[in-house]
């Protein structure tokens, strides 16, 4: 749908009319984006407000509407990123056409100050402008330009990609509704009870691997435990140890259950690598599911506007001696490379909660994992990132031994590049994938 002058026109006179004019200015609250077009949602005493902004393409103009687009019909990209970052929790005081050509203007204010956002299509194109009291954005230069050296105000920015004075054709205006486009680009991707109950059943499954993998770890601790030399065990039949069952008779000695528990460890032992693939393996599976039914959105064409994103190096940066990578979940690494990347790593890149990994008693590389949210590294995690530090050193056991804990708890030793010191140390014992580079998605080194 393309809207024409006349369409822009009285989309500009009804919003101004029935909606700031009642109410003076409308708060914006959020903003989301389709393939097509991005929504700002908006606030006014008692109503709810959505302003669609087409993207170009055949989607170009403005309309009002009462919902957002539903969070399967949703993306993220750069563009929708930087109207968040100006407009959100401003307030729109007037939105203004263009006297010559297909140019909105949506002026709001935010933090007290008065700002302005251009909307303008040519041909299949947006191009967009940002203006603050100081300089202008504009997306086909990619960069912000000084008022006093631009030459141009408000819309006369815009005659470098084509402003020009449009002839006035009387169109019969053709109606569009949100309701039949969603229909028709999205109703095959709606949520089926299958899928809810697929979902289910893969995150029910990978719940209770954990679960598992969380008691038959306890094996080294309770290890510990009966090789201390006042260590007893619980009375009665069939005790627990550290929260495992062990099948023991009451009457036997005390040699004869610490045996019988060093065969119980054994099994743990193995049951622990079992687990550990049998939950790397539902994960892959449950990522590919994902994949799969994601597939068929991700193949609706994005509509992108003008935006010349330039990218500038510093000519004094230094390189950094890591390799990064990301993992499901929002998860990043750093794996440094030599012990001045270690330092980096953990006194420039990492933060004081993120996690420091290490092989333990053993010269390895130094990982710093960053985590989004108040999660803890789970036994998955560990295992692939003991695989990069295993492959990065001379350590070449299957069963690698690590240490781990916040930055908070290490400081660097003096006088020792890459040397720490820690407190508050973890220990697990994981063992080698050699296939986590299937897992990890290297980005940069």
């Amino acid at each position: 749908m393309k809207l024409n002058y006349n369409g822009l026109l009285s989309f500009v006179e009804t919003f101004n009319a029935q909606v700031l004019l009642d109410n003076g200015r409308c708060q914006i609250q959020k903003l989301y984006s389709t393939p097509h077009f991005v929504c700002i949602c908006m606030r006014t005493p008692g109503q709810n407000h959505c302003l669609y902004i087409g993207r170009g393409g055949d989607y170009q103009g403005v309309w009002l509407e009462e919902k957002p687009p539903r969070s399967e019909y949703r993306i993220k990209d750069q563009f929708l990123e930087f109207l968040r970052k100006k407009l959100t929790n401003g307030f729109i005081k007037k939105v203004k056409l263009d006297e010559q050509d297909r140019i909105i203007s949506v002026n709001y204010i935010k933090s007290g100050l008065e700002n302005s956002i251009y909307f303008f299509w040519k041909g299949s194109t947006l191009y967009f402008s940002h203006e603050t009291d100081k300089d202008y954005f504009i997306s086909w230069q990619g960069k912000k330009i000084n008022k006093m050296d631009l030459g141009a105000n408000n819309f006369e920015v815009f005659s470098d990609v084509g402003r020009k004075l449009l002839e006035r054709k009387i169109v019969k205006p053709t109606s569009f509704h949100f309701d039949n486009y969603f229909l028709t680009f999205f109703n095959k991707f709606s949520r089926q009870k299958s899928i809810n109950r697929k979902e289910k059943y893969y995150l029910n499954k990978i719940k209770n691997i954990t679960h598992d993998l969380s008691v038959v770890t306890n094996w080294k601790d309770i290890e510990e435990d009966i090789c201390h030399p006042d260590f007893k065990f619980p009375s009665g039949k069939n005790p627990k140890l550290r929260g495992v069952r062990v099948a023991l008779e009451a009457d036997w000695s005390h040699y004869k259950k610490v045996s019988f528990t060093y065969e119980k460890l054994k099994k743990l032992k193995k049951a622990e690598m079992i687990l550990q693939s049998r939950k790397m393996q539902t994960e892959e599976e449950y990522k590919n599911w994902l994949a799969t039914r994601k597939a068929e959105i991700s193949n609706v064409k994005i509509i992108y506007p003008c935006w010349n994103r330039q990218v500038t190096k510093s000519p004094t940066e230094k390189k950094v001696n890591a390799l990064f990578f990301t993992y499901e979940g929002g998860v990043t690494l750093g794996v440094g490379k030599d012990a001045s990347g270690n330092d980096y790593l953990r006194n420039s890149w990492g933060k004081k909660n993120d996690w420091w990994v290490h092989i333990d008693n053993y010269t390895s590389s130094h990982c710093i994992v960053k985590i989004t949210g108040s999660e803890n590294l789970s036994t998955t995690l560990l295992a692939l990132i003991g695989s990069v530090l295993r492959d990065r050193s001379d350590y070449k056991f299957e069963e690698i031994p690590l240490v781990f804990t916040q930055i908070k708890n290490i400081k660097g030793a003096k006088g020792k590049t890459g040397g720490v010191l820690i407190k508050k140390a973890k220990y697990l014992r994981v063992y080698y994938n050699q296939k986590w580079e299937n897992y990890l998605n290297y980005t940069s080194n």
